[in-house]
């Protein structure tokens, strides 16, 4: 009875093991800085990945003093281009983001603390868009085939606009 009990430990351990060795977590920091060269901004970036493909990711944004100011957090659940997302700028008192539901793009855009005030447009989703990080995320999977001069046109759904915008890539 004993050796049965381990055995079916070990399998699960296994099996629990295998679940999490499809998930990737990658970081890195990034800092702009004004044309005085004075940090302007710092981000950190926690991009998660499964099954090789990028799943969800989570910038922090602070001041040159290491204080928060703002956060984008984003889920490609329904693909790599077309992430739903959050950010919110704290000094500004600042949101807008998207959310991919099915055939529809909701975006949306709040100045005011009370969300009665949130601007909504529901754009209606085609494959040639690209929301949010989504653009980030197309140009690290199509980096090579830019630099061979392969040419990409899409419509980039910008949320702080409430609309989208062709752009050639």
């Amino acid at each position: 009875m004993v050796k049965k009990a381990i055995v079916v430990l070990g399998v699960f351990l296994l099996a629990q093991q295998s679940a999490y060795a499809d998930k990737r977590v990658e970081t890195f920091e990034g800092r702009a800085v004004d044309a005085s060269g004075r940090v302007a901004y710092i981000e950190q970036h926690r991009v998660v990945y499964r099954s090789g493909t990028v799943a969800e990711s989570r910038t922090l944004y602070f001041d040159d003093q290491k204080r928060p100011i703002g956060e984008l957090v984003s889920d490609y659940a329904q693909g790599v281009r077309f992430g739903s997302y959050e950010f919110v700028d704290r000094r500004a008192d600042y949101r807008d983001g998207a959310r991919v539901l099915g055939d529809a793009i909701v975006v949306f855009r709040d100045g005011a603390a009370d969300d009665a005030d949130v601007e909504k447009t529901v754009l209606p989703r085609n494959d040639d868009q690209i929301v949010g990080q989504g653009f980030h995320q197309f140009i690290r999977a199509n980096l090579g085939a830019i630099a061979d001069g392969e040419i990409f046109h899409v419509r980039m759904v910008l949320p702080s606009r409430l609309d989208q915008y062709d752009f050639r890539i």
